[in-house]
């Protein structure tokens, strides 16, 4: 029984071990990723106002179009 334990502690020690290498082989690609994740936060922000100044700058079409509507309509 004596020699399932510590084949075990030294099973444990290995899988500790690699779980350390994993977490800092994540925290690596993690620091790697960071200045790409913040670019791509800015281009977003940036995508969405784009679309929101489009959809104003629209605005005036559709307020023709809709008195023009209107005024056959009348």
């Amino acid at each position: 029984m004596k020699t399932k334990i510590v084949g075990i502690e030294d099973r444990m020690n290995k899988l500790t071990e690699s779980m350390k290498n994993i977490n800092t082989l994540a925290s690596k690609i993690d620091e790697g990723l960071f200045v790409k994740r913040n670019e791509i936060t800015k281009l977003d922000i940036v995508n969405r106002d784009l679309q929101k100044l489009n959809k104003l700058c629209e605005f005036p079409k559709i307020l023709k179009e809709d008195l023009e509507i209107y005024h056959k309509v009348c």
